[in-house]
């Protein structure tokens, strides 16, 4: 009780509001296991199949019917979200 400065009482409600952002990451997105801190946001995931739509315009024959993609990632959730949005966009 009593233990937050007068600083510390004014930024309580943006840290409240920060913290239910981040405990929300992900939540309602298709294809993330466990929403939470750590999470692609919408905006992140938007990077991710842009990079992908732009490597398709630059090098339109780099992908064919007969292709396959082979994706490697650190296994963190994270690396494996961007790589997931990313290849999707590639299909």
């Amino acid at each position: 009780e009593n233990a937050l400065t007068p600083l510390g009482e004014q930024l309580g409600a943006d840290l409240e509001a920060m913290m239910k952002a981040n405990i929300l990451l992900g939540y309602g997105v298709e294809g993330i296991r466990q929403y939470g801190y750590g999470n692609e946001t919408m905006t992140g995931i938007l990077e991710h199949r842009g990079i992908a739509d732009r490597l398709l315009q630059r090098l339109p024959n780099l992908l064919n019917s007969q292709a396959s993609i082979l994706v490697k990632s650190s296994g963190v959730d994270r690396a494996v979200d961007s790589a997931k949005f990313f290849t999707a966009e590639l299909i």
